[in-house]
C-alpha cells in the first residue's frame, strides 16, 4: 500500500466525516477567542517530575536516553513521527467534543504539508476483537475507493485480531471502518505489502504499515501471526495548514524519533522504533496488567517527560482526565467479553435499564406543544460524553410535526440582554436573553421567543397557549405554558412594572430529526435521554427559572445552583434513581462529572471563558 492511496483514502473518509458533522459545532468553535500559549520551559532535571510507569521496567527505565527530540515546526514532520498533545489547551474541543485526543499520542502515517496530515492513536487500545470473518474486502464499483468494509456479527473463525481505536475518521462507529495495522516484520513478503516508518538501518528492522488485507495475507501465507500486528479501526487528520494552527495555538507538542548517525553500527544500542514499540506492547492488550480504562495516559506521560516536558503532565484527577477516562470506560469496553454457565455472553440488566423500561412503558404516545420535559435523572448520564447542553435541561416543546421536533432550553440564562421599549413614553427595560438551543442563534433575523407560565396574565389575555398536555384543562389554570409577541410584553409591563420578571426570552431553539426510526423527541424520550415533568411540576419548575439572571462572573453560582434546583423540581418524589458509580480510578461520581461538564460547557459556550473551566465541584 503505497503513501499515495493511503492519502488519497484518508482524504475521502475526512471530506465524509467532516460533511456529517455539526457546522454549527465547527463554527461556534471557530469564533471563540484564541488566546496563543507558548510552551513552558521545563526543568529537565527537575526531581518534581512524577515517577515512570511500574507496570513494565524494561521500557520505562529505556526513557531516559534520548532517543525522542521536540520538534516544532510542521514542516519538519514526517512519517513515522509523533503528535503529543497539550494539557494546557483551554478550548474545550479535547475534553468536551473530542475526549479522546487528551493526551494522545498520535503515529504519524502520512504527512503532506500542502495537502493532508494522517496518523493513528497509539494509547487508545480497546477490548473489541473481530474474526476474519468480521471485516469483508469488496471491489468497488466505481473503483474510486478498492476496499469497502463491512461489519458482520460471526462468531467463530480460525483467527481473531485485537482492534486499537485510530481515530475518530473511519472508526468502527462509523458505517465504512477502515483499517490499518503497524508491525516489525522485515521479511521480503511483509516489505512487499507495507511501508516503512521508522527504520533500523543496523539490524534492517523497524515499524511498519499495512493495509488489514496486507496483514491478513502474511498471516495466511505463515510470515506472521495475529499478535504481530497492532490493528486500528480509524486514524486522525488534519487538512491543509490545521495542524500548524493547531500547534500554534498550544495544542500539541510535535516530537521525532532520534536516528542514530550513520556509521555507528552498534547492534547493542536499542533502536527508538524498538522503544516505542516496547511502550505499545507495555499499554495494550499484550500486558495482562493493562486497563483499557485507563485510556493508557501514562503512555503519553512517558514521551511527554521523555521530550523535557514532565512539568505539564497536570492532575491525574483533572477534570480532562476524568472525561478521557469515562469516555474510554463507555467507548472501548465494546466486548466486555462476559460469559453465562453455558458459556454463552451474559445479557447484563442494571438498575438503570430497569428504571428506563419504567419510564418508557408509562409514557405517552406522542408529544404535543406545550409539554416540558427535563435531561436524563439516569446513573449513566447519557450527555457526559455529547451535547453537554441538555444534561438537567429544561426543555419547552414548540412544535410536533411529521420531520422534527422543535423545543427551546429554558434553563441557560445568557450573558445578553434585550431592550424593550415601552410604548411612545420613551422608557425602555432590558430582559435578560435566555439560550435557546443551536439553531437560528446566528441568524439575526430569527426572532426571540417570549413566553410566560403567569396566572395573572393568562387572565389579563397576554398572549396565547401552547396546546396543553392536558387537551381538555380550562387555560386559565392549567398548567399551559403561554407564548407572547413583544406588543404583548411591552403592553403588560406598561401596565404593571412588576411583571417583567415573568417573562421567558429566548433566542435560538433545538430540533430533533425523524428519520431512520428516531422519532424526534419523543424517540430520546423513550431512549431514557430525556423525563417527561409533570403537569404538576411545572410552576414550581418555572418559577423556580425565574430567578435567574443575566449570567456574569459574579451571578455564576447562583444561576447554577437555580437549574439544578429547577431539575431536581422536575422529578417525581417516590421515583427510586439508580446507584451513581464512580470514573475508573478516582473517587469521582459519574453525576459530579456531567455536572461539570455542563458548567464547563456554559463556561465556554456561553460565558466564553475558556481559559479558566477546567475544575471538578
Amino acid at each position: 500500500m503505497n503513501g499515495s492511496f493511503r492519502r488519497v483514502l484518508a482524504g475521502f473518509l475526512l471530506l465524509l466525516t467532516l460533511l456529517q458533522r455539526d457546522c454549527f459545532v465547527v463554527s461556534l468553535l471557530l469564533s471563540l477567542p484564541v488566546n496563543i500559549r507558548h510552551p513552558r520551559q521545563c526543568d529537565q532535571a527537575s526531581s518534581a517530575l512524577p515517577q515512570l510507569s511500574a507496570l513494565s521496567s524494561s521500557s520505562s527505565s529505556s526513557l531516559s536516553s534520548p532517543w525522542i527530540k521536540r520538534i516544532h515546526d510542521v514542516q519538519d514532520l514526517e512519517e513515522g513521527d509523533l503528535v503529543l498533545s497539550r494539557v494546557e489547551s483551554r478550548l474545550g474541543c479535547h475534553d468536551l467534543r473530542q475526549p479522546y485526543l487528551h493526551k494522545a499520542v498520535v503515529l504519524i502515517l502520512d504527512h503532506d504539508p500542502e495537502d493532508f496530515t494522517q496518523g493513528v492513536l497509539l494509547n487508545r487500545a480497546s477490548d473489541l476483537i473481530l474474526n476474519h470473518q468480521d471485516i469483508i474486502y469488496e471491489e468497488d464499483k466505481d473503483d474510486k475507493d478498492p476496499e469497502t468494509f463491512l461489519l458482520s456479527s460471526s462468531s467463530m473463525m480460525l483467527s481473531s485480531w485485537k482492534i486499537h481505536f485510530g481515530g475518530d475518521i473511519g472508526s468502527w462507529y462509523e458505517q465504512q471502518p477502515s483499517f490499518v495495522c503497524l508491525h516489525t516484520i522485515s521479511s521480503d513478503a511483509a516489505l512487499a505489502v507495507s511501508d516503512s516508518l521508522i527504520f533500523d538501518s543496523r539490524k534492517s528492522s523497524g515499524i511498519f504499515v499495512t493495509s488489514h488485507l496486507g496483514a491478513r495475507s502474511l498471516v495466511e501465507s505463515g510470515e506472521a501471526s495475529v499478535d504481530d500486528f497492532f490493528t486500528f479501526s480509524g486514524f486522525c487528520g488534519w487538512e491543509e495548514g490545521q495542524l500548524q494552527t493547531e500547534v500554534d495555538r498550544g495544542s500539541w507538542y510535535l516530537a521525532s524519533l532520534e536516528h542514530y548517525e550513520e556509521g555507528n553500527n552498534d547492534v547493542q544500542l536499542e533502536h527508538p522504533a524498538s522503544l516505542l514499540w516496547q511502550l505499545m506492547e507495555e499499554y495494550s492488550w499484550k500486558n495482562s496488567k493493562f486497563n483499557v480504562e485507563s485510556a493508557a495516559i501514562e503512555f503519553w506521560r512517558d514521551l511527554v517527560t521523555a521530550i523535557g516536558m514532565g512539568c505539564e503532565i497536570g492532575d491525574p484527577n483533572s477534570f480532562s482526565d476524568l472525561m478521557l477516562k469515562e469516555w474510554a470506560t463507555q467507548r472501548l469496553l465494546v466486548a466486555k467479553g462476559k460469559l453465562d454457565e453455558e458459556g454463552q455472553p451474559a445479557v447484563e440488566i442494571n438498575d438503570s435499564d430497569i428504571y428506563r423500561a419504567v419510564k418508557t412503558a408509562s409514557m405517552a404516545a406522542s408529544m404535543v406543544p406545550g409539554t416540558l420535559l427535563r435531561g436524563s435523572s439516569m446513573a449513566d448520564c447519557p450527555f457526559l460524553l455529547k451535547d453537554q447542553l441538555f444534561h438537567k435541561s429544561t426543555i419547552l416543546i414548540l412544535q410536533e410535526d411529521p420531520d422534527a421536533s422543535v423545543g427551546v432550553i429554558l434553563n441557560l440564562p445568557t450573558t445578553e440582554t434585550h431592550l424593550l421599549e415601552l410604548g411612545t413614553s420613551g422608557s425602555n427595560v432590558e430582559i435578560p436573553i435566555r439560550y435557546g438551543g443551536p439553531s437560528g442563534r446566528v441568524d439575526k433575523d430569527m426572532p426571540l421567543f417570549w413566553f410566560h407560565n403567569d396566572e395573572m396574565l393568562k387572565r389579563k389575555g397576554v398572549g396565547r397557549p401552547l396546546t396543553c398536555p392536558s387537551r381538555n384543562a380550562d387555560v386559565e389554570t392549567a398548567n399551559c405554558v403561554f407564548v407572547c409577541t413583544e406588543a404583548e410584553v411591552s403592553h403588560a409591563i406598561q401596565a404593571n412594572s412588576l411583571v417583567k420578571d415573568r417573562f421567558f426570552l429566548v433566542r435560538g431553539f433545538s430540533a430533533w430529526e425523524k428519520k431512520s426510526g428516531s422519532y424526534g423527541i419523543l424517540g430520546e424520550a423513550q431512549r431514557g435521554n430525556f423525563e417527561v415533568v409533570p403537569e404538576s411540576r411545572y410552576s414550581a419548575v418555572l418559577d423556580q427559572l425565574l430567578a435567574q439572571t443575566q449570567l456574569s462572573e459574579e451571578a455564576w453560582n447562583e444561576n447554577i445552583q437555580i437549574l439544578q434546583n429547577a431539575w431536581a423540581h422536575g422529578g417525581i418524589d417516590e421515583e427510586k434513581m439508580p446507584v451513581n458509580r464512580y470514573v475508573f480510578g478516582s473517587e469521582t461520581e459519574l453525576l459530579t462529572l456531567a455536572d461539570t461538564a455542563l458548567a464547563n460547557w456554559i463556561k465556554i459556550f456561553i460565558l466564553e471563558k475558556a481559559e479558566n473551566y477546567d475544575y471538578v465541584k
